[in-house]
């Protein structure tokens, strides 16, 4: 090995003498010639685990060494292959709701709602089979929980025997029409029938339909 050295030194010498010489003879690329002798020959006597080392390509790392495979673009853009989750958008919400009849001159009213996110997913589905099919009780307030980070609260006691729905930051009302692009609103259908009875000659449950939109992630 310190022969090895020895040679390394004597050539990287003459590469420095023949290189800082002003004239460009015929002599110059004769040394040259001769010096990719000397390279060739201290290639040979070079051991053969260094050799393996100088050899070796990336597709075939010498042992105790870690090649960092960088990725592509994408995967650094997008890891997931997703959009990030926080962009804002409009999720939407559709609701069945029943007005029935009840004691001593309450009304009791129901409802049942299918929810989808901003992409149009839907990530709560209805419960239409609770209390012999006419939903949730919204006499209370429910609280109807799903993937969102908040709680969506329904009310059926609002102004006018209106809905009432708040997310977050956001309140609104069945009633509530469409203002800018951000802002919550309803698209409520009529009361089937339009006429409500609850007496002695029958009692009559009325149903009614409504699209909402509100801003999610």
């Amino acid at each position: 090995m310190a022969q090895f050295f020895f040679k390394l030194c004597f050539l990287l010498f003459t590469i420095k003498s023949v290189l800082a010489s002003p004239l460009s003879t015929s002599s110059s690329t004769s040394d040259l010639s001769t010096l990719s002798e000397l390279a060739d020959i201290l290639l040979e006597d070079l051991p053969s685990e260094s050799t393996l080392l100088i050899s070796r390509d990336e597709a075939h790392p010498a042992e105790h060494t870690h090649l960092i495979t960088v990725p592509e673009s994408q995967d650094i853009a997008d890891p997931r292959g997703k959009r990030a989750a926080g962009v804002k958008g409009m999720c939407s919400l559709h609701l069945w709701e029943a007005d029935t009849c009840g004691t001593g001159g309450k009304t009791p009213r129901y409802a049942a709602v299918e929810l989808k996110n901003s992409a149009g997913k839907v990530i709560v589905r209805p419960n239409r089979g609770a209390n012999g099919g006419l939903g949730t009780s919204i006499d209370r307030t429910w609280e109807v929980t799903s993937q969102l980070p908040w709680v969506l609260l329904i009310d059926g006691n609002g102004k006018k025997n209106n809905v009432q729905f708040k997310y977050g930051r956001y309140s609104w009302m069945s009633n509530t029409k469409k203002r800018g692009p951000k802002d919550p609103y309803c698209i409520q259908g009529g009361w089937d029938p339009r006429i409500k009875r609850c007496g002695v000659f029958g009692h009559t449950t009325r149903r009614k339909q409504m699209d909402c939109f509100f801003p999610c992630p």
